[in-house]
């Protein structure tokens, strides 16, 4: 479910009294995809839903694709530890995220993002030719369950080793583009993960930010647009005069197909 949150105790009045976004789930059981740690033999996963997977990587696979990077890169991990190699071809044009959550929150999931060119793919991977468009090496948070991934929340398409955004900036792919995904557990920690696709697309969303007893506009109002996890996918601030607002929310899209839109009446 996503929400629209005000930061002080207000009613929303025309346009729009109240926004709920609700969506359907459809789960299913499936057998657990194979970790495979070389490029050349990357693993097809299916860019929807949700993935799990009962241990994480161990080890780099057969052939180290990366080693001897600077601890400060914002591109590249330092070294591959622990890896694991996948690869999609995008289902719409719609802004795509995916999210790792380890189960044990102890372990530090990096990953690094790639679009693939052509058959000489992995080996301009390896020697820097081709080069990440999306990677995420900050420390794990366990507050926010070690996760890591891409938000349409976030602004970085990069970011570096240590503390900082355990998320990168949604990608918008072109239907059908192909993509390779690198996980990395960097510390070693055994852990069962999932790896959760969505897709997003931006509606227009506006209203009144009004005291609830007043009825009087409220400017300077934050206005927040989240995940029912308290992610911030959008957000904007209320006319300091009038108490209007708009933003471009991005509505979680069900394999495809739009959400179901329901305000309350």
């Amino acid at each position: 479910m996503l929400r629209l949150r005000i930061s002080k105790p207000t009613i929303m009045k025309r346009p729009l009294p109240s926004l709920l976004i609700l969506f359907l789930c459809c789960q299913c059981i499936a057998q657990e995809l194979p970790l495979n740690g070389d490029c050349a033999n990357a693993v097809e996963i299916a860019p929807k839903g949700k993935h799990s997977f009962s241990s994480s990587p161990v080890g780099f696979g057969d052939e180290l694709e990366f080693s001897g990077n600077a601890l400060g890169s914002k591109q590249y991990i330092q070294q591959e530890h622990n890896s694991a190699w996948f690869w999609f071809d995008a289902l719409s044009d719609d802004q795509l995220v995916f999210k790792i959550y380890p189960r044990n929150t102890k372990a530090d999931f990096d990953f690094m993002l790639f679009k693939y060119t052509d058959e000489k793919f992995c080996a301009d991977v390896k020697s820097r030719k081709t080069k990440p468009i999306r990677s995420n090496i900050s420390r794990n948070k366990p507050d926010e369950f070690s996760a890591t991934g891409l938000s349409v929340g976030s602004n970085e398409e990069y970011v570096k080793a240590g503390i900082g955004n355990h998320l990168s900036k949604a990608l918008s792919p072109t239907k059908g583009e192909r993509y390779y995904l690198l996980i990395d557990n960097e510390n070693g920690v055994d852990s069962a993960f999932r790896i959760l696709f969505d897709y997003y697309r931006s509606t227009v969303v506006s209203g009144v930010v009004e005291d609830e007893e007043t009825g009087k506009p409220i400017g300077g109002a934050t206005v927040s647009w989240e995940e029912k996890t308290g992610e911030v996918l959008a957000q904007t601030t209320s006319d300091s005069q009038t108490g209007k607002y708009i933003l471009e929310a991005p509505v979680k899209m069900l394999f495809q197909r739009p959400a179901i839109f329901s305000p309350s009446k």
